[in-house]
């Protein structure tokens, strides 16, 4: 099973920026929220003058798993 932590955050024309992180710690969502704040104080994400992270919209744990069907080798 995989497990991501999705950071979702709102550019400044509303569109969802998503950063997803593969094989994360589990964090509250206090934890989640300071982390969140501090990537959109900081101003780093951009594109052609946009700031990408403009705002907070949530967190999300996404878990998946695959189940072979067969391998060829």
């Amino acid at each position: 099973m995989t497990k991501v932590l999705k950071l979702i955050f709102k550019d400044e024309n509303g569109k969802d920026t998503v950063i997803v992180l593969h094989n994360p710690k589990d964090v509250d969502a206090d934890t989640a929220k300071s982390v969140m704040q501090k990537i959109v104080d900081a101003n780093i994400f951009e594109k052609a003058g946009l700031n990408l992270c403009a705002t907070i919209v949530g967190a999300k744990y996404y878990e998946t798993q695959s189940t072979p069907i067969f391998n060829a080798t």
